[in-house]
């Protein structure tokens, strides 16, 4: 930025070492000054009471209009953007228009605005991106839209609303918001509500004194605050036909409203053409077609007005058709309840029609017509095949009568497709379970049903030599459910592999049919013995992971198979010790809790399992426990039966949170670190437990402090750490027996203050 006096230097040069010093020394003076500004304060020698002054009467008139328009009190945003800007003094609010502190997470939430930087913010405030804004108009707006239509501020501004509108007294109403935005977690600190009231109460002097001239309260509620005006179109209605002199009529309410006007375009112009104004109520006007308006489909707009602000409008689409033809959809009928293939037929009167064409789409749908036929000469018809082309639910069919090129005339009918649901039948094994070893007498068993009719009668049990291409030999036939019976396997049926199968009969037909393989084996059924060797039970892994494992069995081992996912997914398989496979977790495994399997199978297909429970944690694969809790200066350690992870199935703030680890009865999963004193432990945490018998609990250089058990929502913890040095754990403890709600516990948005 150039100095006021820059251009002397050119122009006056026997002065320019003077001038030259005269600089140098006014830069020191402001280095020293801004080495005395703190980070979060005013910039010294600001605001006098003048500027205190004229930046209420600037934000005044953004304030009231951001009540207007999202219900916010225009008084609370003015003693919140004086209290967190310094009245525009500070850095955020000289530099980056912010008023309010916003912090800065993405662009999609500063809705795409860009960031300013706080440099001199210390680090245990972990964020110091804080939103930019265009002006303060653009500031105050925005943050009014998020106190109205975030889900944890939405009912305190709904409430201040309601009190308004209810008669109770503006400084109540005001105070109560406030303190209900504070309870929702706005501002964690607890002086927070008399902070602003003071603001409120005195802006030249905050204190708990109400001041005539200088309170903010005075700029609340703003008349017609949040009017909710309707418009609803009388006449004509949605979809008509239209011709000559057309009544044009709207009923208003919800607010204030004393002139309505009324429009009519083209469908698909860009301009509306102002038909006529009507400034009392019934709001109506006559609108004449003919000759004037070409016949087609048009637009219809009411548009209610308070003065010259346009409060709401309502618009239809009606076709205009003064020519004597008509056309009319004579079957179905308005209402009717389709199914299958629908016949459609159409009456057209009058002359000089060459075709009709038929249409159909969804209700309510903004889509393009969909055409289903076209008819040149009359009985004019079409069929509509709905089954199973269209899914169920309402629809709109439309007829256009052409002549040649030309739309003459127009028809709508709403119907709703409603096909029957299509029988259908399914079986399933419920034992033995798919590659399962078996010997001597097994038990087959199956469900079997149909829908919505279940009038399966039987089911027929078979079996064969695995990957034979011969005939199914049938084993038994149950015509009581539940579907079972005893495959005897020894000594009848050779150790080996073998397919079952499963046939569901309603009456003399088949229905549904499922096969399986298992593995007979009447020789040799001890399965092997199989173990992890790597990674140990509740170790964190990440990038590629060695899995490892001993198996042994006296006939000797055939092959060993490892899984994720709970075994759900097949890693590898290695058939020579020692058994063990690279398990790429980098980004291919989502960070958090992962079931790891081993299976063993022995050389007469004795198979043996073991499972750990391992959690994956990559910094670039998903959330830390650093990120969840939004704090990365705090060195964290989690341990017990289970690690914690990041989470983002609830979360305060920033959308992740941490989770406590997945233990059982009598267990505990722990996170804890360090922490220096002479300042504030602050966090948010919740549970969903047995309650009274599994806790979230704080524990304080071993001490607990507090806990809690059942299902909660966010709530606050703030807990002074005196001098030293202190070490913060919090657990979660199930005890013996009982499980309730989702077994765990939450913490979020820790800070030391």
């Amino acid at each position: 930025m150039a100095l006021p006096w820059a251009g002397a230097f050119a122009a006056a040069k026997p002065i320019r070492s003077t001038l030259l010093l005269l600089c140098m020394l006014f830069t020191l003076l402001l280095r020293d000054a801004g080495a005395q500004w703190d980070c979060y304060n005013p910039q010294p020698g600001h605001p006098t009471s003048a500027e205190k002054t004229a930046y209420v009467n600037e934000i005044k008139a953004y304030a009231r209009e951001a009540e207007s328009t999202y219900g916010v009190p225009a008084a609370a945003l003015l003693a919140m953007a004086c209290n967190e800007s310094g009245y525009g003094w500070t850095r955020i609010g000289l530099y980056a228009n912010n008023l309010f502190g916003w912090k800065y997470y993405s662009a999609s939430a500063a809705g795409g605005r860009s960031y300013w930087t706080l440099d001199c913010q210390p680090s245990w405030d972990p964020n110091n991106k804080y939103v930019a804004f265009d002006n303060r108009r653009d500031c105050v707006l925005f943050i009014a839209m998020k106190l109205s239509t975030m889900s944890i501020y939405k009912d305190d501004t709904d409430r201040y609303v309601s009190d308004i509108r209810s008669g109770v007294p503006v400084q109540t109403a005001v105070d109560r918001w406030v303190a209900g935005i504070q309870a929702s977690g706005y501002n964690p600190y607890a002086d927070y509500v008399a902070t602003t009231k003071s603001y409120l109460n005195n802006y030249m002097s905050p204190s708990s004194t109400y001041s005539s001239t200088y309170n903010l309260y005075q700029h609340s509620p703003v008349t017609g605050a949040v009017e909710n005006v309707w418009v609803s179109i009388d006449a004509p209605v949605p979809q008509d036909i239209v011709s000559g002199n057309v009544t044009f009529s709207a009923s208003v309410g919800g607010g204030t409203v004393d002139t309505v006007k009324f429009y009519s375009r083209a469908d698909g112009a860009a301009s509306w053409y102002l038909i006529n104004t009507d400034t009392s109520p019934p709001y109506s006007c006559n609108w004449g077609t003919d000759p004037w308006v070409a016949d087609g489909l048009y637009e219809l707009k009411a548009e209610a007005l308070d003065g010259t602000t346009a409060k709401a409008a309502g618009i239809i689409k009606v076709s205009v058709d003064n020519q004597a033809t008509a056309v009319a959809i004579e079957s179905p009928e308005e209402g009717d309840v389709l199914e299958g293939t629908v016949a459609i037929s159409a009456l057209v009167a009058g002359s000089g029609v060459t075709s009709v064409r038929f249409y159909t789409r969804a209700a309510n749908s903004e889509a393009s017509w969909y055409l289903l036929a076209t008819d040149t000469s009359a009985p004019y018809a079409a069929n509509w095949a709905t089954d199973p082309y269209v899914p169920d639910g309402d629809y709109y069919i439309k007829t256009v009568a052409h002549a040649g090129t030309t739309v003459v005339a127009e028809d709508y009918i709403a119907v709703t497709v409603k096909n029957a649901e299509p029988q259908t039948y399914w079986v399933e094994f419920t034992a033995p379970a798919n590659y399962q070893q078996v010997s001597d007498t097994v038990v087959l068993a199956a469900t079997a049903a149909g829908s919505p009719n279940d009038n399966v009668t039987a089911a027929k049990f078979y079996s064969r030599a695995a990957d034979s291409s011969g005939s199914w030999y049938l084993i038994s036939t149950d015509t009581t459910k539940p579907y079972q019976i005893n495959w005897t396997t020894s000594p009848y049926v050779p150790d080996g592999s073998y397919d079952l199968k499963v046939e569901a009969y309603a009456g003399a037909t088949k229905a549904a049919e499922k096969t399986i393989r298992v593995v007979v084996e009447n020789t040799d059924t001890t399965p092997p013995a199989v173990s992890f060797t790597a990674p140990l039970a509740g170790a964190v892994v990440a990038g590629d992971v060695t899995l490892s494992a001993t198996a042994s069995d006296a006939s000797g081992i055939a092959r060993v198979e490892f899984y994720s996912n709970g075994g759900n997914y097949l890693l590898g398989t290695d058939t020579s010790a020692p058994y063990s496979l690279s398990w790429a977790t980098d980004p291919w495994v989502s960070n958090g809790f992962q079931e790891l399997r081993v299976r063993a199978y022995d050389n007469a297909e004795n198979v043996k399992e073991a499972t750990i429970i391992v959690t994956v944690d990559n910094p670039s694969g998903g959330i830390t426990l650093n990120n969840g809790i939004d704090n990365t200066a705090i060195a964290f350690s989690t341990g017990g039966s289970a690690n914690w992870y990041g989470d983002d199935h609830f979360y305060f703030t920033g959308g992740d949170s941490i989770r406590s680890g997945m233990i059982g009865h009598g267990q505990s999963s722990h996170v804890q670190f360090t922490a220096a004193g002479n300042q504030t432990l602050r966090f948010k945490w919740r549970v969903s437990s047995q309650s009274g018998g599994d806790y979230l609990e704080l524990w304080i250089d071993g001490v607990r402090k507090n806990r809690i058990s059942g299902d909660t929502t966010w709530a606050s913890q703030d807990w002074w750490l005196p001098a030293g040095t202190h070490t913060v754990k919090l657990q979660y403890i199930k005890d013996s027996s009982g499980i309730a709600g989702l077994d765990a516990g939450w913490v979020d948005y820790l800070r030391l203050e």
